[in-house]
């Protein structure tokens, strides 16, 4: 940031790392560029992704620039850490993200007592993963998709490591929820009816709740990710 507090930004180094990367390798590297500019002794905040080697890498600094200490000028990545949060929600709700797409296709039995959030959960994971791995089905939701002139859009599978992911796949449910509901009703494959699948009005309701809670994170991840 200048004088006038406008923001700037410059790279001043961009190089291949020898070795492995390990905190050790990795502050030779980010010493080398600081020294090479001589300004070793300027630094103000370091931000970085929230990675473990990173906080042995400011321990490394530590002991490299004597006017720079990570206990209140280390910034992590706010992005992530609203990442977190929202997956402890869903962990606390136990609908976290879990099993391989592949473990959901081939699964065929829903018979658990289990109510609420997490079975709503694990049942529209396992709906979509087998619509998605499966041709019929895809081209099935397709079709009642057009028939009642719904614009298609391809249905989404969360991942754990995929910010946001949950509430976009509930946001992509909802929106084809009148197709979903034929494809629900007809299933030309038999798949949900032997895998006993289904959406209630009860569930559709969970998942409207949980798009509405979830979306508070995605507002703050844009907000966070913003580069000005």
């Amino acid at each position: 940031m200048n004088t006038e507090f406008e923001l700037l930004s410059t790279l001043i180094g961009f190089g291949r790392l020898k070795g492995s990367h390990t905190a050790e390798n990795m502050t030779i590297a980010i010493m080398k560029v600081l020294r090479n500019y001589g300004i070793e002794d300027y630094i103000n905040c370091i931000t970085t992704d929230n990675a473990s080697v990173n906080d042995a890498i400011f321990n490394e600094h530590e002991f490299q620039l004597t006017s720079w200490s990570p206990r209140d000028r280390q910034i992590r990545c706010l992005a992530h850490v609203l990442n977190l949060a929202a997956q402890t929600v869903l962990t606390t709700l136990k609908s976290e993200a879990g099993e391989a797409e592949v473990v959901l296709e081939g699964w065929e039995d829903s018979g658990s007592d289990e109510i609420g959030p997490a079975a709503t959960q694990s049942w529209l994971r396992r709906i979509i993963a087998k619509i998605r791995s499966s041709t019929t089905l895809w081209e099935a939701l397709k079709t009642e998709a057009q028939a009642i002139k719904l614009a298609w859009l391809a249905p989404i599978l969360d991942v754990r490591i995929r910010w946001n992911s949950t509430h976009k796949m509930i946001e992509r449910a909802i929106e084809l929820r009148p197709a979903l509901k034929s494809l629900l009703t007809f299933d030309p494959s038999r798949a949900f009816q032997c895998a006993h699948l289904t959406l209630t009005r009860s569930d559709w309701s969970v998942l409207a709740k949980l798009k509405d809670i979830l979306y508070v994170f995605v507002l703050g991840t844009k907000f966070a990710s913003g580069s000005t």
